[in-house]
Protein backbone atom coordinates (compact mmCIF):
# COMPACT_ATOMS: atom_id res chain seq x y z
CA UNK A 1 0.00 0.00 0.00
CA UNK A 2 0.92 3.79 -0.39
CA UNK A 3 3.55 2.63 -3.49
CA UNK A 4 6.06 5.33 -4.53
CA UNK A 5 4.06 6.05 -7.68
CA UNK A 6 1.03 6.89 -5.42
CA UNK A 7 3.57 8.93 -3.54
CA UNK A 8 4.66 10.88 -6.11
CA UNK A 9 1.35 11.47 -7.79
CA UNK A 10 0.07 12.94 -3.93
CA UNK A 11 3.22 15.07 -4.16
CA UNK A 12 2.67 16.87 -7.58
CA UNK A 13 -0.93 17.01 -6.21
CA UNK A 14 0.73 18.91 -3.13
CA UNK A 15 2.88 21.44 -5.33
CA UNK A 16 -0.07 22.37 -7.12
CA UNK A 17 -2.32 23.08 -4.25
CA UNK A 18 0.40 25.77 -2.78
CA UNK A 19 -1.54 28.79 -4.32
CA UNK A 20 -5.03 27.39 -2.55
CA UNK A 21 -5.67 30.25 0.34
CA UNK A 22 -3.31 30.64 3.24
CA UNK A 23 -6.48 30.13 5.14
CA UNK A 24 -7.10 26.54 3.91
CA UNK A 25 -3.38 26.00 4.35
CA UNK A 26 -3.96 27.10 8.38
CA UNK A 27 -6.44 24.93 8.86
CA UNK A 28 -5.07 21.63 6.92
CA UNK A 29 -3.67 19.47 9.34
CA UNK A 30 -6.69 19.05 12.03
CA UNK A 31 -9.44 19.55 9.10
CA UNK A 32 -7.62 16.65 6.96
CA UNK A 33 -7.51 14.34 9.98
CA UNK A 34 -10.98 15.17 10.78
CA UNK A 35 -12.42 14.51 7.63
CA UNK A 36 -10.38 11.14 6.71
CA UNK A 37 -11.33 10.02 10.26
CA UNK A 38 -15.07 10.30 10.25
CA UNK A 39 -15.36 9.71 6.08
CA UNK A 40 -13.78 6.53 6.88
CA UNK A 41 -15.41 5.17 10.54
CA UNK A 42 -18.30 7.21 10.58
CA UNK A 43 -19.26 5.90 14.02
CA UNK A 44 -15.63 7.19 15.23
CA UNK A 45 -16.18 9.25 18.54
CA UNK A 46 -13.86 12.63 18.95
CA UNK A 47 -13.40 14.04 22.51
CA UNK A 48 -11.94 17.56 23.36
CA UNK A 49 -9.02 19.08 22.07
CA UNK A 50 -5.68 20.10 24.31
CA UNK A 51 -6.01 17.75 26.56
CA UNK A 52 -3.27 18.06 29.05
CA UNK A 53 -1.00 15.74 31.27
CA UNK A 54 -0.21 16.47 34.89
CA UNK A 55 -0.73 20.49 33.48
CA UNK A 56 2.32 20.91 31.81
CA UNK A 57 3.24 20.59 28.59
CA UNK A 58 2.19 16.95 27.91
CA UNK A 59 -0.58 16.97 25.62
CA UNK A 60 -1.76 15.96 22.98
CA UNK A 61 -4.50 17.24 20.20
CA UNK A 62 -7.56 14.94 19.82
CA UNK A 63 -8.63 11.62 20.69
CA UNK A 64 -10.86 9.43 18.37
CA UNK A 65 -12.53 6.48 19.14
CA UNK A 66 -13.28 3.60 17.17
CA UNK A 67 -14.52 0.07 18.10
CA UNK A 68 -11.19 -0.78 20.31
CA UNK A 69 -9.05 1.47 18.67
CA UNK A 70 -7.96 4.76 20.25
CA UNK A 71 -6.03 7.03 17.66
CA UNK A 72 -4.01 10.08 19.22
CA UNK A 73 -3.56 13.06 17.05
CA UNK A 74 -1.40 15.79 17.53
CA UNK A 75 -1.86 18.43 13.85
CA UNK A 76 0.80 21.52 13.63
CA UNK A 77 1.42 24.33 11.34
CA UNK A 78 4.63 24.99 12.07
CA UNK A 79 7.51 25.70 9.43
CA UNK A 80 10.03 25.81 12.08
CA UNK A 81 11.10 24.23 15.38
CA UNK A 82 9.73 20.95 14.45
CA UNK A 83 12.39 19.02 15.85
CA UNK A 84 11.41 20.39 19.14
CA UNK A 85 7.87 20.23 18.83
CA UNK A 86 8.16 16.47 18.72
CA UNK A 87 10.99 15.48 20.71
CA UNK A 88 8.75 16.92 23.52
CA UNK A 89 6.07 15.07 22.69
CA UNK A 90 7.81 11.75 22.66
CA UNK A 91 8.08 11.89 26.57
CA UNK A 92 4.75 11.25 26.39
CA UNK A 93 4.32 9.56 23.62
CA UNK A 94 6.34 6.99 25.40
CA UNK A 95 4.89 6.66 28.49
CA UNK A 96 1.56 6.22 26.87
CA UNK A 97 3.54 3.08 25.04
CA UNK A 98 5.17 1.62 27.90
CA UNK A 99 2.01 1.60 29.93
CA UNK A 100 -1.51 1.65 27.59
CA UNK A 101 -3.78 0.42 30.32
CA UNK A 102 -2.69 3.18 32.62
CA UNK A 103 -3.28 5.72 29.87
CA UNK A 104 -6.96 4.32 29.27
CA UNK A 105 -7.46 4.05 33.39
CA UNK A 106 -6.56 7.94 32.59
CA UNK A 107 -8.69 8.96 29.83
CA UNK A 108 -11.34 7.05 31.74
CA UNK A 109 -11.12 9.06 34.98
CA UNK A 110 -10.64 12.33 33.40
CA UNK A 111 -13.23 12.45 30.74
CA UNK A 112 -16.63 10.76 31.80
CA UNK A 113 -17.61 11.15 28.55
CA UNK A 114 -14.61 8.46 26.83
CA UNK A 115 -15.82 5.94 29.39
CA UNK A 116 -19.28 6.05 28.68
CA UNK A 117 -18.65 6.09 24.96
CA UNK A 118 -16.41 2.35 25.06
CA UNK A 119 -18.84 1.33 27.26
CA UNK A 120 -17.94 -2.65 28.71
CA UNK A 121 -17.72 -4.45 25.46
CA UNK A 122 -13.85 -4.69 25.24
CA UNK A 123 -11.50 -4.64 28.52
CA UNK A 124 -8.26 -2.35 28.71
CA UNK A 125 -6.16 -5.26 26.96
CA UNK A 126 -8.34 -5.46 24.24
CA UNK A 127 -7.48 -2.09 23.10
CA UNK A 128 -5.13 -0.88 20.60
CA UNK A 129 -3.57 3.11 20.54
CA UNK A 130 -2.20 4.72 17.19
CA UNK A 131 -0.45 7.76 17.52
CA UNK A 132 -0.73 10.40 14.91
CA UNK A 133 1.56 13.44 13.98
CA UNK A 134 0.17 15.21 11.57
CA UNK A 135 2.45 18.12 10.16
CA UNK A 136 1.34 20.86 7.33
CA UNK A 137 5.35 20.41 6.82
CA UNK A 138 7.21 18.10 5.87
CA UNK A 139 8.94 16.09 8.52
CA UNK A 140 12.59 15.18 8.12
CA UNK A 141 13.16 11.40 7.67
CA UNK A 142 15.74 11.74 10.09
CA UNK A 143 13.96 13.02 12.86
CA UNK A 144 11.14 10.41 12.10
CA UNK A 145 13.75 7.77 13.14
CA UNK A 146 14.43 9.73 16.11
CA UNK A 147 10.42 9.59 17.25
CA UNK A 148 9.54 5.81 16.19
CA UNK A 149 6.47 4.18 16.67
CA UNK A 150 4.20 6.72 15.68
CA UNK A 151 2.49 7.22 12.03
CA UNK A 152 3.52 10.54 10.28
CA UNK A 153 0.38 11.52 8.55
CA UNK A 154 2.51 13.49 5.99
CA UNK A 155 0.41 16.25 3.45
CA UNK A 156 1.30 13.86 0.20
CA UNK A 157 -0.59 11.08 2.50
CA UNK A 158 -3.79 13.03 3.59
CA UNK A 159 -4.05 13.51 -0.53
CA UNK A 160 -3.65 10.41 -1.15
CA UNK A 161 -6.49 9.17 1.07
CA UNK A 162 -8.81 12.09 -0.11
CA UNK A 163 -8.30 10.98 -3.39
CA UNK A 164 -9.41 7.27 -2.79
CA UNK A 165 -12.04 8.16 -0.41
CA UNK A 166 -13.23 9.99 -3.29
CA UNK A 167 -13.18 6.70 -5.71
CA UNK A 168 -13.52 3.44 -3.16
CA UNK A 169 -15.61 5.22 0.08
CA UNK A 170 -15.56 3.14 2.95
CA UNK A 171 -13.69 0.54 1.41
CA UNK A 172 -10.86 2.55 2.18
CA UNK A 173 -10.92 1.87 5.70
CA UNK A 174 -8.66 -1.03 5.38
CA UNK A 175 -6.08 1.00 3.45
CA UNK A 176 -6.11 3.64 6.75
CA UNK A 177 -5.66 0.26 9.04
CA UNK A 178 -2.85 -0.69 7.38
CA UNK A 179 -1.45 2.89 7.68
CA UNK A 180 -1.83 2.91 11.44
CA UNK A 181 -0.46 -0.65 11.63
CA UNK A 182 -3.37 -2.55 12.54
CA UNK A 183 -4.07 -5.90 11.45
CA UNK A 184 -7.54 -6.53 11.08
CA UNK A 185 -7.94 -9.72 13.66
CA UNK A 186 -7.07 -6.75 16.23
CA UNK A 187 -9.81 -4.78 14.94
CA UNK A 188 -13.34 -4.94 16.51
CA UNK A 189 -14.95 -8.44 16.90
CA UNK A 190 -11.95 -10.07 15.79
CA UNK A 191 -9.69 -8.85 18.67
CA UNK A 192 -12.63 -10.51 21.46
CA UNK A 193 -13.36 -13.84 19.38
CA UNK A 194 -10.69 -14.15 16.41
CA UNK A 195 -12.65 -17.26 14.61
CA UNK A 196 -15.59 -13.72 13.46
CA UNK A 197 -12.79 -12.25 10.98
CA UNK A 198 -12.65 -13.58 7.39
CA UNK A 199 -9.54 -16.06 6.72
CA UNK A 200 -8.72 -15.28 4.06
CA UNK A 201 -6.76 -11.40 3.41
CA UNK A 202 -6.69 -10.10 -0.40
CA UNK A 203 -3.96 -7.25 -1.00
CA UNK A 204 -5.44 -4.83 -3.46
CA UNK A 205 -3.46 -1.94 -5.38
CA UNK A 206 -4.79 1.41 -7.04
CA UNK A 207 -3.10 1.75 -10.71
CA UNK A 208 -2.24 5.56 -11.06
CA UNK A 209 -4.69 7.41 -12.93
CA UNK A 210 -2.17 8.13 -15.45
CA UNK A 211 -1.00 4.32 -16.07
CA UNK A 212 -4.28 3.52 -16.55
CA UNK A 213 -5.44 5.02 -19.46
CA UNK A 214 -9.29 5.69 -18.19
CA UNK A 215 -10.63 9.08 -18.63
CA UNK A 216 -9.87 11.61 -16.17
CA UNK A 217 -11.63 10.57 -12.87
CA UNK A 218 -11.45 7.07 -13.39
CA UNK A 219 -9.52 4.72 -10.72
CA UNK A 220 -8.69 0.90 -11.38
CA UNK A 221 -8.62 -1.16 -8.14
CA UNK A 222 -7.53 -4.34 -7.88
CA UNK A 223 -7.46 -7.21 -5.72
Amino acid sequence: MLGQTQKEEARKADSCGKASSSNKTRTFPRNSLHFLIHRLCPSTERFRQGVYLQRNDKRFDDVFLHENVIVIAECTVLAEKISEHLKKKKVLYDKIFADPIAFIDFLDSTFPEFSSARGSKYRPEHYRIAIIYCSRNLVDSDLKEEVPGIRYLDFHIAKYFKTITDRIKLSARFELFNFLGLPLSEIGDNVISPSTGSSRAYKGSILPEGQSHFPRGYKVVSF
